[in-house]
């Protein structure tokens, strides 16, 4: 995988970047230390990242599996023009293998089956892309939502504790709104050098401690 910097603010919106008809996951192993992103120009690169655990939390995973199979549908076009659809299987199956626990993952690859059965033999790419950037655009609105919801319950400062191992959303949802009154936060998470251990590091880096 190939280790890249970006001239970019590294933030929660950042985690997952689509530029230049690739995309850039920020390297989730490393934070806080490092700000680096890996370079998936295919869909073996994207699927080894999400299996090596590049990207953490299963609605990350889902974006990136999204993005994955725009970029294996781009490589089927290019080498079987009007076929490229039976040869697809074998890159949706190289997603599905790379995180089997991870539900967001196969939610996005179904998605993406229904809508790849209503496409014709013309180029794919356009609605693929179409669709990945639609759920990555939902899914910041989502966690907008979420924090706003919060910030209606943080009325004065105070402390919030949050309990999980940590993950690209947490940001939004501990920062809760910009009108919210800057908390005291707690955070009990696992923490430790071993890359299965690393989205709790990186919850800091992402938003969740100011």
């Amino acid at each position: 995988m190939q280790e890249v910097t970006l001239d970019l603010e590294v933030s929660s919106d950042s985690a997952m970047v689509w530029r230049d008809d690739r995309l850039y996951l920020l390297d989730q192993r490393q934070l806080p230390e490092r700000e680096v992103f890996i370079e998936c120009t295919d869909v073996r690169v994207t699927a080894e990242a999400i299996r090596a655990m590049v990207v953490r939390g299963a609605p990350a995973i889902g974006i990136t599996a999204a993005y994955g199979i725009v970029l294996a549908a781009r490589e089927r076009f290019v080498r079987h023009g009007p076929d490229w659809r039976s040869h697809l299987d074998a890159d949706l199956e190289l997603l599905a293998a790379a995180r089997p626990t991870a539900v967001n993952l196969f939610w996005a690859i179904a998605r993406f089956r229904t809508l790849i059965a209503g496409l014709g033999d013309t180029d794919p790419v356009p609605s693929l892309l179409d669709e990945a950037v639609a759920i990555h655009r939902q899914d910041r609105l989502d966690n907008r939502r979420m924090g706003e919801f919060g910030a209606e319950l943080m009325v004065s400062p105070g402390a919030v504790i949050t309990r999980r191992t940590g993950d690209r959303r947490l940001g939004h949802r501990t920062r809760c709104h910009p009108q919210c009154p800057p908390p005291q936060q707690d955070h009990h998470r696992l923490r430790g050098r071993d890359p299965a251990l690393a989205a709790g590091r990186a919850t800091d880096r992402l938003g969740a401690v100011p």
